[in-house]
C-alpha cells in the first residue's frame, strides 16, 4: 500500500509524452484548476482583519566587513555578537524583505530578496521572543513590505528567540499545481541558506532545525496546518528556545480563497514529530541523536566520495517514506546545496544543481529525492 508520500510522488511525477500540467485522473488529485489564473492570484503575504500592535523596525541596516565569499567558506573571523533590534532587522529584510517590485497589468508583483521558483514566495516568517531580551517580546509576523513587526501572540517560555518559518503551499500550488510541495522546500533552502549566511556574517548564533513539535509551533505562530504549516525553526542564540506558547495566536489569513491540496496536506503531515531534533550541524557530517526506537544512519553525499554505496545500502531496514518526505530543503546556491529529512541528514555540493542520491532505496523514495536532478552525487555513508 502506497504512503501518503508515495502517492504523492507518484501522482505528481513527469511522464514521457503527458503534459506536466495535466492532472492525473484520480479523486484526490485536484482536478478543475486553472493554473497562472491571474483572476485567482494568490496574496503575496499574510493579512490580518485587525488592527494588531505594530513594530516598524529600523530601515538603517547595520554594516559588516566580511566578504560573501569568507562567511560562506566558514573561513571569516567574526566577533560574537548578541541580537538586537537592528540585526534582527537585517537578519528578516535580507532574507526575506521585498528587494524590489514591478508594476504589472493586474496589480503590483513583490520581489524578496531570495529567489523563488516562478517568483512564487510560498514563506512567511515569525520572531518569537521571551521577555527580557534586546528585541521586542511576543510572537511575531514578519511584514514584508511595511518591513515591521505585528505582533500575533504572547510572549512564549524559554530562554532565546527563534524564527519560525512556515509555507503556504497554494501560493506555489497555483502555478505547479500539488508538485508546488516540491517548491516550498526547495525556496525554503534559499531562503534558509540565505538567513544563516546574513546571521553568520554579523556573529549571531543561528542554529537551524528541520524537526521540531510541529502541532506546538503551528500553534505557536497560528498556522492552520492546512494552508500554511511549519517548515524550519532557527534558534537565533544559545539556551531553551522560546518555542512553548503561553497564549492563543491570532491567524490571519493566507489568501482570500485558497485552494487545498488534499495530496500535499497529507504528505505533510506524514512526518509530524513532536520533540526538537537536533540541530544541522553547518556543513559537515552530522551525528544524529534520535531515540532508541528511531534507527537512523547518517549519509554524507560529496563529488568526492571515496567509495559508491551500494543501491540498497544507508536506509535503516524499516525506512518509511512519510519520514522521508518530511522537510525537505534543498539550497540552490552555487556554494552547497543542503537536503535535511528526518530521520537522516543529507548532505550535497551540486554546483547549483539539486541531485538525487543513488543511496535511496526505491522503496524509500521520498518527495525530495525522486524529484531532482538526475545527476546524482556519489554517496558514502559514514561508519561510526
Amino acid at each position: 500500500m502506497d504512503t501518503a508520500t508515495h502517492t504523492l510522488h507518484r501522482l505528481t511525477s513527469y511522464r514521457p509524452g503527458r503534459d506536466w500540467d495535466t492532472p492525473f485522473d484520480d479523486p484526490r488529485v485536484v482536478q478543475n484548476l486553472e493554473i497562472s489564473d491571474l483572476s485567482h492570484l494568490p496574496w503575496f503575504y499574510k493579512r490580518y482583519a485587525q488592527p494588531l500592535p505594530l513594530i516598524p523596525l529600523p530601515r538603517d541596516l547595520p554594516g559588516t566587513s566580511p566578504s560573501a565569499v569568507s562567511v560562506l567558506a566558514g573561513t571569516a573571523e567574526i566577533a560574537p555578537a548578541g541580537l538586537d533590534l537592528r540585526q534582527l532587522s537585517r537578519l528578516l529584510h535580507l532574507s526575506a524583505g521585498v528587494a524590489r517590485t514591478m508594476e504589472r497589468p493586474y496589480g503590483t508583483w513583490l520581489f524578496r530578496a531570495a529567489g523563488s521558483a516562478g517568483g512564487r514566495f510560498p514563506l512567511e516568517l515569525y520572531v518569537a521572543a521571551p521577555r527580557g531580551l534586546n528585541v521586542p517580546a511576543g510572537v511575531h509576523w514578519y511584514d514584508p513590505l511595511d518591513h515591521a513587526l505585528v505582533q500575533v501572540g504572547p510572549p512564549p517560555h524559554g530562554e532565546t528567540p527563534i524564527v519560525v518559518v512556515t509555507g503556504v503551499p497554494w501560493r506555489t500550488g497555483w502555478k505547479y499545481r500539488e508538485r508546488g510541495y516540491r517548491h516550498v522546500y526547495w525556496d525554503a533552502g534559499t531562503m534558509l541558506a540565505q538567513l544563516l549566511a546574513v546571521a553568520n556574517s554579523a556573529g549571531l548564533t543561528a542554529r537551524l532545525h528541520s524537526r521540531f513539535p510541529d502541532t506546538a509551533v503551528a500553534s505557536l505562530v497560528g498556522s492552520d496546518d492546512v494552508h500554511e504549516w511549519p517548515v524550519a525553526v532557527v534558534i537565533l542564540g544559545e539556551g531553551t528556545p522560546a518555542i512553548d506558547a503561553t497564549g492563543r495566536a491570532i491567524s490571519g489569513e493566507v489568501d482570500a480563497t485558497p485552494v487545498e491540496f488534499p495530496l500535499v496536506t497529507a504528505a505533510q503531515h506524514a512526518g509530524d514529530v513532536d520533540r526538537m531534533g537536533p540541530p544541522w550541524d553547518g556543513g559537515g557530517p552530522a551525528e544524529v541523536s534520535l531515540d532508541a526506537d528511531e534507527p537512523v544512519e547518517t549519509v554524507v553525499l560529496s563529488r568526492g566520495s571515496q567509495r559508491r554505496m551500494n543501491p540498497t545500502e544507508g536506509l535503516p531496514g524499516n525506512c518509511s517514506a512519510q519520514l522521508w518526505a518530511r522537510r525537505c530543503a534543498v539550497s540552490r546556491s552555487r556554494t552547497s546545496s543542503w537536503c535535511t529529512t528526518s530521520p537522516g541528514w543529507f548532505r550535497a555540493s551540486t554546483d547549483g544543481r539539486t541531485s538525487r542520491p543513488r543511496s535511496v532505496p526505491a522503496g524509500c523514495a521520498t518527495s525530495c529525492t525522486a524529484s531532482a536532478s538526475s545527476r546524482a552525487s556519489r554517496a558514502t555513508r559514514r561508519s561510526s
